[in-house]
């Protein structure tokens, strides 16, 4: 089976394409663009469109797998500084929580449809200060307490749904 005759103008045209985003990752216009390859401005944003979405499922995959690379970087991060967090730590608590949230952010948790609320009923906030939730007696009065930083959050807010 012969290529058909519209073969060199494909491959021109794919050329063409490769050479526009080319031309626009290193920052030109698109008149600019249009003018070194001898289009117009309109066919040179044309030529960018149709090579990104060429490339579009390439690119997910590669940007995927750096998120993956990335993550595992984050927790192994995370994992390292975790000892010095439950130490009380103040330095080490705020890198974590950064580490966390840089976490948070690469995979998507925290984006949420604004158009869905996150409860579905009323919600009552307790707040009890945390020397109350340790019997009365300040934090700056005593040295930080061995249970660990979960149950002292747990004890001190209490929502109920």
């Amino acid at each position: 089976m012969g290529l058909s005759h519209h073969a060199p103008v494909i491959v021109t045209s794919r050329e063409r394409e490769l050479e526009a985003l080319r031309f626009r990752a290193e920052g030109c216009t698109f008149d600019e663009i249009g003018r070194r390859l001898g289009i117009t401005t309109q066919s040179a944003w044309e030529a960018v469109a149709r090579a990104m979405a060429r490339n579009a499922e390439a690119i997910r995959e590669q940007a995927d797998e750096v998120r993956v690379l990335e993550a595992e970087r984050l927790d192994a991060a995370a994992s390292a500084i975790w000892p010095k967090v439950m130490d009380g730590d103040l330095r080490a608590q705020d890198t974590w929580l950064r580490n966390r949230s840089r976490y948070a952010t690469l995979l998507g948790l925290d984006v949420r449809d604004m158009g869905t609320p996150l409860v579905s009923g009323p919600v009552s906030i307790n707040v009890v200060p945390p020397w109350e939730a340790m019997g009365g007696e300040r934090l700056w009065e005593q040295p930080w307490p061995d249970a660990d930083l979960a149950s002292l959050v747990a004890d001190s807010v209490t929502v109920v749904f």
